[in-house]
C-alpha cells in the first residue's frame, strides 16, 4: 500500500514538471519537482525496485521533453546513491520503515540530504548535457539555481504535505 501512495505521488510531481515547471525557467535553471516523488520513496522498497521506479521515471521525463536519455541516467544513477547518501546522516537501522521526512530525520539531516541529493542530481544531469567545460560560467550558473529551486520546492512540497504523505504510521 505503501508502494502504492508513493507511486501516486511520483506521478503527480512527474504531471507537475511537464505540464508547469518545465516551461519555468530561470537564467537557464528550472526546478525539477519530480525529484520530491523519488526523493520521498518509502525506506522499506527494495533498492532495485527503487532503482527501477527511477529508471521509468527519468524516462517518462525524457519522453516528453525530448532530453534523449539524460533524465534516464540521472534518475538511476540517484535512485542507486539514495540510500548510501542517507546514510552518510543516520545509521541504517534508523531507517526500516517509512520515507524521509523533517519529522522522521530532523530538519537539520533532511536539509543536508536533500542538498547533496539534489547537488548531485544537477551535477550529473548538466554535466551530461553539457559533456565540455566550455562555457563553466554558465553551467554553473544553471546548475546553482536549480539546485535552490528545487530544493526550495522540496521544502515548500514537504511542509505542505507532511500530513497526508507521512508513510511513518
Amino acid at each position: 500500500m505503501v508502494l502504492f501512495y508513493s507511486l501516486f505521488w511520483i506521478v503527480i510531481c512527474v504531471v507537475l514538471q511537464m505540464v508547469v515547471f518545465s516551461h519555468l525557467q530561470l537564467f537557464g535553471g528550472m526546478a525539477f519537482v519530480y525529484l520530491f516523488g523519488l526523493f520521498k520513496m518509502p525506506f522499506q522498497v527494495n533498492r532495485t525496485l527503487q532503482i527501477i521506479i527511477g529508471f521509468l521515471c527519468g524516462l517518462a521525463i525524457d519522453i516528453f521533453s525530448n532530453t534523449l536519455g539524460m533524465h534516464t541516467i540521472t534518475c538511476t544513477t540517484m535512485m542507486w546513491l539514495r540510500m548510501p547518501i542517507l546514510h552518510m546522516f543516520v545509521l541504517a537501522d534508523e531507517v526500516k520503515t517509512g520515507a524521509p521526512s523533517i519529522h522522521k530525520l530532523g530538519i537539520s539531516v533532511f536539509l543536508r540530504f536533500a542538498l547533496i541529493f539534489i547537488t548531485l542530481y544537477s551535477v550529473i544531469l548538466y554535466g551530461i548535457e553539457a559533456f565540455t567545460l566550455y562555457n563553466l560560467q554558465t553551467l554553473i550558473t544553471k546548475t546553482v539555481i536549480t539546485i535552490l529551486l528545487t530544493l526550495l520546492f522540496i521544502v515548500v512540497f514537504e511542509i505542505s504535505t507532511a500530513k497526508n504523505y507521512d508513510l511513518n504510521r
